[in-house]
């Protein structure tokens, strides 16, 4: 080999363990909910050679948690913190300037900036995700979900704006179901218990379809087949949910949820050792402080398990190594 060749290979190496340790980085910054941090190290990504394909998918985790969490809903089964004091400024997913691309007139609001920005330039997709941010920021969900399917069409179907209107659809779902749960709560009528009903099929058709599409678009992505996964499991298509909760194994990052996930499919096809099995590895491979539940979750299943055969030592072993 020359030595040009011999000094390109090295730096492919290098680039690649750069690469690895800054989405290693950018994944504890999003566990400790520290979105700009970790939107930093996304960017950096971005200027490596050979992560081209690594930043676009960061760059959607980070959004989605920094969607779910400011709207409070649930992030993988953990309640998410509304962050009711984070600046529009800072909730800002990417980097464009506003002021740049429209002049930024003293008499317009960031959003009327933003607004006019997309009308002078429809195919930029950073502005569609500044812009829906900040609708979301002031709680118009309505209009940051029409933005994004516009912007979908605009960019070219761009990867983020793409993802980030799935999310967006999804938490307005999320967001329709929790109201009809309260209704229901406060008036519990045959009307009521209907509505409930409708907009949980209405969810899970949504999201059924969210993520087919994802696992289409993206194949071997982990968190693609996890999501898909538990929409199969919710329809009751068990078996068809454990193929995709197995392929998400393969990731760390979702091994402890995929696994937790499987051990319930298992549990109700009545493979009780297979489910204990997946609970384990569940426990064992929580990673993250927002996976302890999951965690605890899973011994307290598998100690379920194991009293159930009769092994009363190891029930005993699992219950006392659960997280106080």
């Amino acid at each position: 080999m020359s030595e040009q060749n011999s000094a390109i290979a090295h730096g492919a190496t290098v680039s690649a363990d750069e690469c690895a340790a800054q989405c290693q980085t950018a994944r504890e910054l999003l566990s400790q909910h520290k979105y700009n941090e970790a939107l930093a190290c996304c960017r950096r990504i971005e200027e490596l050679n050979g992560c081209d394909e690594k930043a676009p998918q960061m760059l959607a985790d980070i959004v989605i948690a920094q969607n779910r969490d400011q709207a409070g809903l649930q992030i993988d089964g953990n309640p998410g913190r509304r962050l009711n004091d984070r600046s529009a400024q800072e909730a800002r997913p990417v980097g464009v300037s506003i002021a740049t691309v429209t002049g930024g007139g003293p008499s317009l609001t960031v959003i009327q900036q933003m607004e006019a920005a997309i009308r002078d330039r429809p195919s930029i997709p950073d502005l569609y995700l500044q812009l829906a941010q900040a609708y979301l920021d002031k709680d118009r969900d309505y209009d940051a979900e029409r933005l994004l399917s516009k912007g979908r069409e605009a960019t070219d179907h761009d990867f983020r704006v793409q993802t980030m209107w799935e999310e967006v659809s999804m938490l307005r779902h999320a967001r329709r179901v929790e109201i009809a749960k309260d209704e229901l709560k406060t008036n519990d009528t045959p009307q009521s218990r209907q509505a409930l009903a409708d907009v949980i099929k209405d969810r899970d058709k949504a999201e059924l379809d969210i993520f087919r599409g994802r696992v289409k678009r993206q194949g071997a992505d982990a968190a693609a087949h996890y999501g898909l996964g538990i929409c199969l499991q919710r329809a009751d298509r068990t078996r068809d949910a454990c193929d995709h909760l197995e392929k998400a194994l393969a990731d760390p990052n979702m091994r402890a949820p995929a696994a937790l996930a499987l051990g319930h499919c298992l549990r109700q096809l009545d493979d009780a050792p297979g489910a204990m099995r997946h609970y384990r590895l569940a426990a064992d491979s929580a990673l993250w402080t927002d996976q302890l539940a999951c965690r605890n979750e899973a011994l307290a299943e598998a100690s379920k398990i194991a009293a159930q055969m009769k092994l009363t030592k190891l029930a005993e072993r699992y219950a006392s190594a659960m997280s106080k």
